[in-house]
């Protein structure tokens, strides 16, 4: 509940930092509009598509000059890779945002997840341009196969990552 608390404190007083938001609705939407054509679709079922993904949001966080590391595991035999990003100080509390990049099924995903992933791209360019001024160290995860046939099991990307957290007793 305290992280709720902090993550609603820090909304309040974005205003504070309005001379460095610059979000464009032109930036969102070419965020969404590359997410959703890496591909036919990006399930499970298309690690090429994932693959593609993966470049995109990877190369976003590099323009803005964020380090990325993959957070890669199996599930029968096939690679997935949880995309993780950390912005502000690395021994200071941390705050966890995620989206997801995979799709249910057979769609675009515009809405269910790209529009979220274009979100957390946003979000990292903004704190990172703020990143002297943070009291706290902002990890964002880009997870996958968060969708069925995986959606609530120890194979979604969510879950994987909390759990190497918990492992690792990081709070």
């Amino acid at each position: 509940m305290k992280h709720i608390y902090t993550l609603l404190l820090l909304i309040i007083s974005l205003p504070s930092y309005s001379e460095n938001l610059d979000s464009k609705v032109e930036t969102i939407e070419n965020h969404i509009e590359n997410i959703i054509n890496c591909g036919d679709f990006r399930n499970f079922y298309s690690e090429k598509n994932l693959r593609r993904s993966i470049q995109y949001i990877e190369s976003q966080f590099a323009l803005n000059k964020i380090k990325t590391k993959k957070q890669t595991y199996k599930v029968k035999d096939t690679e997935y890779h949880n995309i993780i990003a950390s912005i502000g100080p690395q021994n200071s509390e941390k705050i966890i945002i995620g989206a997801r990049y995979d799709v249910a099924g057979e769609q675009q995903g515009a809405d269910d997840n790209a529009s979220g992933v274009a979100g957390l791209l946003e979000i990292a360019r903004i704190l990172k341009k703020n990143e002297s001024r943070l009291k706290y160290n902002f990890e964002l995860v880009a997870f996958t196969l968060e969708e069925p046939p995986y959606f609530r099991t120890e194979n979604m990307g969510s879950y994987v990552h909390a759990k190497s957290l918990s492992d690792k007793k990081e709070k």
